[in-house]
């Protein structure tokens, strides 16, 4: 792995695997993508852990599996090993000693591997519920956020229920979010393209700007002007 430029933070890099080889990988789609976060690595300046500069534990990874049938994993790296959440009982990955990885795996206190079910997809908009709720059953989303209309007589008044879904509304909702899934910040994504998704931007590890506003490109950690928004699988590559 190429080490940061000394201007830039932060750099990416992925891949995609699939295995098609017998046993339990048989099958199996992996996508894998890297950030290098400069000084993230803890302990550092210990001896034993290594010199202060570039460390191999700058590099943060997040690994998503997709199985035969559909169904999708995903583990983020944790210095020596890979964990699904934070706690004291991936104290064995995280220092690469695999009896206590083993021992934690077999009382039930984390996940195999560090595997877990894939996290919530949510849908913050300024848009109505008519819309989005409608995209949140096509597309297999987990929550939505927007504003309601209101309905009198069946038909529209022209009037909003409740709170308006605002840039602090949408920022708020995603912070609820990751902290309810007990998400660390560098295992969030926020996609936006304008100017009132700056906030909730900020508050992501990665942002990525889409067919967006210059203000918004400006401030992004990375922005597809042309690609479709699948093209944000291609953005590690």
């Amino acid at each position: 792995m190429p080490r940061s430029r000394p201007a830039s933070p932060r750099n990416g890099r992925g891949r995609l695997v699939r295995h098609d080889c017998s046993g339990a990988r048989a099958g199996n789609l992996y996508l894998q993508y890297w950030t290098y976060y400069a000084d993230s690595a803890t302990l550092r300046g210990i001896p034993i852990v290594g010199a202060e500069g570039f460390h191999k534990d700058d590099w943060e990874s997040v690994q998503i599996r997709i199985r035969p049938g559909g169904k999708v994993d995903e583990r983020a790296s944790s210095h020596n090993g890979y964990n699904y959440a934070r706690g004291a009982a991936n104290w064995g990955s995280d220092a690469g000693i695999d009896p206590l990885k083993e021992l934690a795996e077999a009382v039930g206190a984390r996940n195999p591997n560090g595997w877990g079910p894939e996290t919530h997809l949510l849908l913050v908009s300024g848009g109505f519920t008519f819309f989005t709720e409608r995209l949140k059953e096509r597309l297999g989303l987990d929550e939505t956020l927007s504003n309601v209309l209101e309905i009198d007589n069946g038909k529209l008044s022209g009037r909003v229920l409740g709170t308006i879904v605002d840039a602090d509304a949408k920022a708020a909702k995603f912070r609820q979010m990751a902290q309810r899934l007990g998400a660390a910040r560098e295992q969030t994504v926020a996609i936006g393209d304008g100017a009132n998704d700056l906030k909730m931007m900020a508050e992501a590890g990665t942002s990525i700007a889409y067919r967006a506003k210059p203000v918004v490109r400006l401030k992004a950690t990375y922005a597809l002007n042309y690609s479709g928004l699948d093209g944000v699988l291609n953005l590690f590559d």
